[in-house]
């Protein structure tokens, strides 16, 4: 883990119902930063305001009337590609929301019911997913 990156007890920011939010610059994210072009356009481009270099995000923690532990995630930012047919930069608008269900053991997701499920997507339009596969925690 990069120092200065926020670390937090994923149990207890759920069991206290707790949100963070804030905006980081998108040049902190080495990962994909790497792979954008300069994220400056032309001055005269009109889209040059939009892209301003920050990722929004927030996080809220959640324990449901069933005891199902979720962390709402949203995120928000708006890089500069290029276009791949015209080959000239362009703004492109991220905005996601997903709801991540987080389970102690595989136990706890495998017996989530299809109904639970099912009630989850009516709720939300999208289908909850494991954060990871990994159980040996």
């Amino acid at each position: 883990m990069k120092p200065g990156h926020p670390v937090i007890d994923v149990l207890d920011f759920i069991s206290r119902g707790a949100e963070q939010s804030g905006e980081t610059p998108l040049s902190a994210f080495s990962r994909i930063s790497d792979l954008l072009p300069a994220q400056v356009l032309p001055s005269d481009d009109a889209d040059s305001a939009k892209a301003d270099g920050l990722v929004r995000w927030s996080v809220r923690g959640e324990r449901t009337q069933h005891g199902k532990r979720y962390l709402h995630l949203e995120v928000s930012a708006r890089p500069i590609l290029i276009c791949q047919r015209c080959m000239r930069p362009f703004v492109y608008e991220v905005d996601s929301a997903v709801p991540l269900e987080v389970v102690t053991s595989q136990v706890a997701w495998t017996t989530t019911s299809r109904a639970t499920i099912r009630i989850w997507k009516a709720r939300t339009g999208f289908w909850p997913r494991p954060v990871s596969r990994c159980w040996n925690w």
